[in-house]
């Protein structure tokens, strides 16, 4: 009796089942992943936005913008940034937008209140310290659930840290 080798035509329908069923069941918490990635992305471009810009206000002894790019009339967060020196608008860093992604300014160190001046430049005089108050930034995406939120806050000496409600251990609010 001779045996046979290789796989029937029923076996692989099964087996496609099977993966199409997997597949379906992964598509959306992969959406999730890839939506929740890109806010945290987007709230690491920005703290290093802020690292960059108080070290380069320290070493070159000069007041170091973090300024919101302008595209065709419109400037916002969401267009991206630039670290530019304050006398000479002369770009040090340029971050680039991530689609998908809304990033509200606000002006307190817990990221509630909207600001008044959303488009404000974020100014590190030459010691380190920002110029303005209290300073937070809020990262959502614009199609997610509320779990893809991240703030940065930037607290008057400078320092910029991903802010977390202490009372909730959830970032922002």
């Amino acid at each position: 009796m001779r045996s046979e080798y290789g796989i029937t035509a029923v076996e692989v329908l099964v087996v496609l089942a099977i993966v199409a069923i997997l597949v379906a069941v992964a598509a959306p918490n992969l959406r999730d992943l890839i939506t929740t990635n890109q806010v945290s992305h987007t709230a690491t471009k920005l703290r290093l936005a802020m690292i960059t810009a108080r070290s380069e206000a320290i070493k070159r002894n000069a007041i170091i913008d973090i300024a919101p790019k302008t595209v065709g009339t419109v400037t916002g967060w969401e267009n991206g940034w630039e670290v530019q020196v304050s006398s000479t608008s002369s770009v040090i860093s340029n971050y680039d937008a991530v689609s998908g992604v809304t990033i509200t300014r606000t002006d307190d160190a817990t990221c509630s209140t909207a600001s008044a001046t959303p488009n404000a430049v974020v100014q590190y005089r030459n010691f380190g310290r920002v110029s303005n108050s209290n300073i937070c930034f809020r990262i959502t995406a614009t199609d997610a659930p509320t779990s893809a939120t991240k703030c940065v806050a930037v607290n008057p000496s400078g320092m910029a840290y991903y802010y977390i409600d202490s009372g909730t251990g959830q970032t922002c609010f």
